[in-house]
């Protein structure tokens, strides 16, 4: 049996899956029979018992052998007392199949978004993408595009398991989409298929045509709460790497190579409540370029210094040489503190000089793919 650790959350959650078990939402195999009838409705997972300590069982053996000869595979041991069992001898091996994307996890947090820096409390990111490696005709960026056939499929997973595992180290839930990018797609990305302004989730209108399956993933997360859909017209882009709270009730929007002027007028429309302020820029997204690290403080690049009222802002002003990597791609854990890349050490250090925390995080192969800790979370509870 293998245990698949690209489409599987990593490292294996007992409770998530015991919970499907005791809920009846797999099917559970006790005989060959048994596990017969499950292939042959082709259930998405299969649990076959176990019980420990015992000689060999042929029936068990049987059950196995033909679940894995029709395209499952092993995603983990739950013991007895993970999904309630009376006998203490009895253990569970759990088989999903392997056409199936993982199962969507809900959020668990009341909706609450209202700056960027507020302690964070949850927050929706990808699970381990299946390709890292980066086609042409997926290249989000300039980056990507001079990186295509240049990344380390195996470290690019191990940067992104370490980036989700800072995440969840400082306390954040983490919660997982289950839109999976395929042949050189990527869904690691969650910032821009949704957003969360006050307690309305809002599902984004993205700007490209390849990546409409990530905004599903985001429907079935947010599924119970408050929703916005903001598609429907090809024409009014709104992603949400463009977006950026500057306060509880002013939103600046960036407006350049996703994001568009018909997008801008949509939010005005749906969004009564808010100020939205234009920033016309030529960067893929206005995080690129700006990010907010506390009230009035921020973290930017020079290019759109012109752009900020530096009477009332505190700027600390990222390495430009640093620019294309990134530098300004942040994601507040809190006031005036931050995760970052590693690769950017002299903006982080500049964070540093100016009072900010810097949890740093080695990805290299992640900037290559043409984005940073901002782009790789969906922020849906943050402290007021």
């Amino acid at each position: 049996m293998s245990k698949n650790l690209i489409t599987e959350q990593f490292p294996f959650d007992p409770e998530k899956q015991s919970g499907l078990v005791v809920d009846g939402k797999v099917h559970v195999a006790s005989t060959p029979d048994e596990a017969a009838e499950a292939l042959k409705e082709r259930a998405g997972k299969i649990a076959v018992k176990l019980k420990k300590g015992e000689d060999f069982d042929l029936d068990t053996h049987r059950s196995i052998e033909q679940i894995l000869h029709s395209d499952y595979f092993g995603i983990g041991l739950l013991l007895p007392k993970e999904f309630q069992s009376l006998d203490p001898a009895e253990e569970i091996l759990l088989f999903q199949r392997s056409d199936l994307p993982p199962s969507a996890d809900r959020l668990a947090f009341p909706l609450n978004v209202h700056t960027e820096y507020g302690r964070l409390r949850e927050v929706v990111v990808s699970y381990t993408p299946e390709n890292a490696q980066i086609r042409e005709e997926y290249a989000i960026n300039d980056v990507a595009r001079m990186n295509v056939n240049n990344i380390d499929p195996i470290a690019f997973k191990d940067e992104y398991n370490l980036f989700v595992g800072t995440l969840v180290a400082h306390d954040v839930n983490v919660v997982h989409t289950n839109a999976m990018g395929k042949d050189g797609k990527s869904a690691i990305f969650t910032r821009d298929p949704a957003f969360v302004f006050g307690d309305i989730f809002c599902i984004a209108q993205l700007g490209q045509e390849q990546r409409m399956y990530e905004s599903e993933g985001m429907r079935l997360v947010s599924d119970g709460r408050v929703q916005m859909e903001l598609g429907g017209d090809q024409e009014a882009v709104a992603e949400g790497g463009d977006l950026i709270l500057l306060d509880e009730k002013t939103i600046a929007v960036g407006i350049g190579q996703r994001t568009t002027h018909a997008g801008y007028e949509k939010l005005i429309e749906c969004f009564p409540q808010y100020e939205f302020i234009p920033v016309p820029h030529e960067d893929l997204h206005l995080d690129v370029l700006f990010t907010m690290l506390g009230p009035r403080k921020c973290l930017a690049d020079v290019s759109i210094l012109r752009r900020l009222d530096d009477d009332n802002y505190e700027i600390i002003i990222a390495d430009p040489e640093e620019q294309v990597s990134f530098g300004c791609i942040v994601v507040c854990l809190g006031p005036n503190k931050v995760v970052a890349a590693r690769e950017n050490e002299n903006t982080n250090r500049k964070l540093e000089a100016a009072g900010v925390e810097v949890v740093a995080v080695s990805m290299p192969n992640i900037v290559k793919w043409g984005g940073g800790p901002r782009c790789m979370t969906c922020p849906t509870n943050r402290d007021s």
